[in-house]
């Protein structure tokens, strides 16, 4: 084995063994009745069955999807399957970011390391630890979509699937929204520094500009 991928291996490896504890906390249970609930009912919840003051009244579930995850993921395996589950969702997330960072691989190594246990207040078993690796996963599909737009066209696909696992969804809208301003932003700084034309410079940047654009419309139509 390469020592490169040796290193990316211990880091994603290290990141997994602090992301296997106890997971659960007080909102796991809740979002587990939930999916047992339309589970056992073969519907989604549209209204709400828990509550003693708001019993019956309309409700909005973005986070269905997750939540049938989540229950199916503790009937087969209880606990420590939900355990499993936080831990691979939080490796995800690392190792798709591990591919945008720079520098040598012991740098980066302890650079993701050191975010990963900074961020482990936020690792529980609820939607949004999904909600966590997705994040993850957009950001590696557009940074690769800016040496190759094929990467960009499975951009929608995401959105459309996160839209339906958590309310962190919209991270993914501004995420593209970021890149597209970068994209503005490089082609003003472009015609700036060379001096040339505004219709050279556009004619390199509009591709990417009028791609992003059309996706983050997509992704918001969802």
């Amino acid at each position: 084995m390469r020592f490169k991928t040796l290193v990316v291996c211990v880091a994603l490896l290290a990141v997994f063994t602090m992301a296997v504890r106890i997971s659960a906390d007080t909102d796991t249970w809740w979002h587990l009745a939930a999916g047992r609930w339309m589970t056992e009912n073969r519907q989604l919840l549209t209204t709400d069955p828990f509550s003693l003051t708001r019993a019956g009244q309309a409700w909005t579930n973005p986070s269905w999807l997750a939540q049938l995850l989540l229950y199916g993921t503790y009937h087969l395996a209880g606990l420590p399957g939900l355990n499993l589950l936080t831990a691979l969702m939080v490796t995800l997330a690392f190792a798709c970011t591990w591919p945008l960072m720079e520098g040598p691989g012991l740098l980066r190594a302890f650079v993701l390391v050191g975010a990963a246990a900074v961020s482990g207040i936020y690792w529980s078993a609820r939607p949004q630890i999904v909600s966590f690796a997705l994040t993850g996963a957009c950001l590696l599909l557009l940074e690769k979509g800016r040496a190759d737009r094929r990467w960009w066209m499975g951009l929608p696909l995401l959105l459309a699937l996160w839209a339906n696992i958590h309310g962190g969804f919209v991270i993914g809208l501004l995420l593209v929204g970021v890149h597209l301003g970068g994209e503005l932003i490089e082609t003003i700084s472009d015609r700036l520094s060379s001096g040339a034309a505004w219709r050279a410079i556009w004619a390199q940047r509009k591709t990417a500009v009028q791609t992003l654009l059309a996706l983050l419309l997509v992704c918001a139509a969802f």
